[in-house]
């Protein structure tokens, strides 16, 4: 079983009264196999619907930009392109807190989509990290780093990168779990 380790970044805006209408511009996403080998990356920017503008707040939060929205697909042409990549084979996948199971299952009810149906298995890591080193409360995905040691490099709160990171703490986890 493979292990796919998923970091959405979504439409925000400074305040958060618009939260309700938050919809997934960017997954990121990184594969690695039952050995905790990477095995492959994917990374995708998504057209906003519901708010095709992106805010000042959110293109600082992420650094990316109106143009690279505008040119990406729709969601369900992602989506389906995502779990292609994902591949036929059951799976676990791994988030840092909740939001980006919370995001997919939005996106997916908007968008009239499923999960397609096969074996699949969520865990948050943010949860099992603090849970692994007796940590008071969850930590952020930027302190889990430093407390392993490992330097941040790329942009955080960009999907893919924040992916590749994250899936360098679920290697070490995950070791920890078994």
């Amino acid at each position: 079983m493979n292990h796919i380790i998923v970091d959405l970044e979504a439409t925000c805006w400074k305040s958060w009264k618009l939260r309700n209408a938050m919809e997934i511009i960017e997954i990121g996403a990184v594969k690695l196999s039952a050995d905790l080998e990477e095995l492959a990356m994917f990374g995708r920017f998504v057209k906003p619907v519901i708010h095709p503008q992106l805010s000042s707040f959110c293109t600082k939060l992420t650094s990316i930009t109106q143009e690279e929205v505008d040119k990406a697909a729709g969601f369900s042409a992602v989506f389906s392109e995502f779990m292609a990549w994902v591949g036929p084979e059951p799976y676990y996948w791994y988030s840092w807190g909740d939001f980006d199971c919370k995001q997919f299952g939005k996106d997916l009810a908007y968008h009239q989509l499923a999960w397609p149906e096969r074996e699949t298995h969520y865990t948050n890591l943010k949860y099992l990290f603090a849970d692994q080193r007796d940590l008071p409360k969850p930590v952020g995905m930027m302190k889990a780093l430093r407390m392993l040691e490992i330097e941040f490099s790329g942009r955080h709160h960009r999907g893919i990168d924040d992916a590749k990171h994250i899936a360098q703490i679920a290697k070490i986890v995950l070791k920890g779990k078994g």
